[in-house]
């Protein structure tokens, strides 16, 4: 019958064929093992060749479309700055959305300007005004 000890000394002769110890956390790991489970380190000379990594440059939030929209419903064409600065529009597509703007703002300034006689005409023919 085979003692507990030889045992032992049998499976650690097959271990010390197949594993080793991580240089770096000194655990055992298997022989192939290109990085440590344990300390998560790379062996010498394995360390897979991995591109660096590109660098992503972040949008300004003024340049997205989102705020470009946003601006022009709350201040109109007091956000037509924001369309000459951006990097993203060629001169034409810049040229367009200013004349669309000015011509928006020309055209609710008439008809502000028509509602606000109108109001005043009615106004005199109630003879409540001036």
């Amino acid at each position: 019958m085979q003692s507990i000890y030889e045992f032992d000394e049998a499976t650690d002769s097959q271990a010390a064929e197949t594993t080793k110890k991580c240089p770096f956390c000194a655990e055992i790991i298997q022989l192939e093992a290109i990085k440590c489970r344990w300390c998560n380190e790379f062996l010498e000379g394995q360390r897979p060749i991995t591109p660096p990594p590109v660098p992503v440059q972040k949008k300004k939030w003024h340049q997205s479309g989102g705020a470009l929209v946003v601006a022009f419903l709350t201040v109109g064409p007091l956000a037509i700055p924001l369309v000459w600065t951006n990097r993203r529009y060629s001169l034409a597509v810049k040229i367009a959305i200013t004349t669309a703007m000015l011509a928006i703002t020309v055209g609710i300034g008439a008809a502000m300007v028509r509602v606000a006689t109108s109001t005043m005409t009615q106004i005199k023919s109630l003879g409540i005004g001036m």
